[in-house]
């Protein structure tokens, strides 16, 4: 990557495990860690490399005064913080410096922050690292946490100038080099495919498990690992669920204007007793899905 200074702006999971891969694999010189409070300065503090080195150089809670000496800064925060983080860093940015993020939902960020960011004098390329943990926080930051994961990064297109195309190279070159594998796509194409195998799966999750829970006390007996399984992801954080819903409503209800379409048949098919039609969509579905399992590597 060639640069001595990189701010990350929210050193938590994903943050600090990109912060450890940008200092081993990526040859960073000096890392500048933003955080919200002194407790978490202090876990972003104990985050080392695998030799046992801090990898974290300096920290703070002022973002406007850490992103003044980089040369890119990581918005690595919730989708609801990161386009009113940049907009308290925006006048503060070096000429030149490239700003990104690792939010979930894509169309409003890039719309927002792309004009924001180049009216200051810098470059904004949006990027969406699909990894993660059940393990939150810099403590569990890991080096390994984006290996052979998929980050699409979705600059606005078409890029307008040479600098942009520059720094969306320089975007990627940093994903690659911390082993994710890296897709380019436009944002809104982002959001609509990650309504489908994201957005709505969770949604449905919890739609079922509200469902259940409506059934009373008496069910919890017969609820095994199929149920537990299906209804996994509902334990997500509601704060963030509600957000990527609001930065991501148009996509999230055309998919689910879509699983309704397909539900109402599902249904009609079980009213009307078509069991052959039935077990040949019971087919069709769960051949779909072997096959997916065996394309992806998670």
């Amino acid at each position: 990557m060639n640069m001595n200074t990189v701010t990350i702006i929210g050193v938590g999971l994903i943050g600090g495990s990109l912060a450890i891969g940008l200092k081993e694999w990526c040859g960073v010189k000096r890392i500048i860690g933003v955080g919200r409070s002194a407790a978490s300065l202090e876990q972003m503090g104990k985050i080392v490399d695998s030799h046992g080195n801090r990898v974290i150089d300096e920290l703070g809670i002022d973002a406007a005064y850490g992103v003044r000496e980089a040369e890119m800064v990581i918005l690595a925060l919730p989708v609801s913080s990161i386009i009113e983080t940049a907009g308290m860093i925006a006048g503060y940015l070096p000429a030149g410096c490239i700003v990104t993020d690792v939010g979930s939902t894509k169309s409003e960020i890039v719309r927002t922050l792309t004009p924001l960011i180049r009216q200051n004098g810098g470059l904004f390329i949006g990027a969406h690292p699909l990894a993660g943990s059940h393990n939150r926080g810099p403590e569990s930051a890991d080096k390994g946490l984006f290996q052979n994961a998929v980050c699409v990064v979705t600059p606005i297109t078409p890029l307008p100038e040479e600098t942009d195309q520059n720094a969306c190279k320089v975007v990627k070159d940093m994903w690659a080099k911390v082993g994710a594998r890296v897709m380019e796509m436009p944002p809104q194409v982002h959001d609509m495919i990650v309504a489908a195998t994201s957005h709505l799966p969770h949604i449905i999750a919890a739609v079922l498990a509200d469902a259940a829970r409506g059934e009373g006390e008496q069910i919890i007996p017969l609820i095994a690992s199929g149920f537990l399984d299906t209804t996994r992801v509902a334990q997500g954080d509601a704060m963030m669920w509600k957000d990527i819903c609001l930065t991501n409503q148009e996509s999230i209800v055309t998919m689910l204007e879509r699983f309704r379409y397909v539900l109402d048949e599902w249904e009609q098919t079980i009213r009307d007793g078509d069991w052959d039609r039935l077990e040949k969509m019971l087919e069709t579905a769960g051949e779909w899905r072997k096959n997916v399992g065996h394309v992806c590597p998670v």
